[in-house]
């Protein structure tokens, strides 16, 4: 089925769901209730999924048949379809140069080195307009490039251990009725100067 043969399949299922609010054969006591009804119920698109519409999806189509027709509910393909409407030229050249220089990149790390080389303007062009470009043109990191980005990994069991400490770790106490306290530093404990007390 070519693009045509599809528009004018889905303009028809279109009219199906307004043809009764032009002949006015409707049985709601008004024009917008029985929109609402409509909306209300599941239909079934021509590419086989049971769908609703909005009753502003409804409305919009029962004007636009009746100015221009079965014509104005067929959908039409824009002349700048496939073409990113808030990338420059420019943006896209330096996209690709992150992505080659940083394969394993965030969408959103992208979208702040392209603003601060100017290459876009946050006003003008969304995080998520930028997420869309890079999952519709195959740029975003595969799950299995992803999964070979560790920060350590070793062939057995306990080959590697790691740990986190703080490098100061004070307990008060109070000997012999003075007000002091005990600090402990990696790798050695000491006291203060208050507690001449060391473990």
């Amino acid at each position: 089925m070519n693009k045509d043969e599809q528009f004018q399949k889905i303009a028809l299922f279109r009219y199906s769901l307004i043809a009764s609010a032009i002949a006015g054969t409707f049985e709601a006591p008004s024009l917008a209730q029985h929109f609402r009804n409509v909306a209300a119920k599941k239909h079934l698109h021509p590419d086989g999924r049971h769908l609703s519409v909005t009753v502003h999806s409804l409305e919009r189509w029962y004007y636009s048949y009746k100015k221009l027709g079965l014509v104005g509910i067929t959908p039409v393909v824009r002349a700048d379809a496939g073409k990113p409407r808030v990338l420059t030229e420019t943006a896209i050249t330096q996209l690709h140069e992150i992505k080659e220089k940083f394969p394993y990149i965030t969408g959103k790390a992208i979208y702040k080195k392209l603003i601060e080389a100017g290459a876009i303007n946050a006003a003008e062009t969304s995080l998520s307009a930028l997420h869309r470009f890079i999952r519709n043109n195959g740029l975003k990191s595969s799950p299995v490039d992803q999964q070979l980005v560790k920060a350590f990994e070793m062939e057995f069991a306990n080959d590697c251990w790691q740990a986190d400490y703080s490098e100061y770790l004070s307990i008060p106490i109070f000997p012999h009725g003075q007000r002091g306290c005990l600090r402990f530093q990696a790798p050695r404990c000491c006291a203060t100067k208050n507690c001449r007390n060391s473990f």
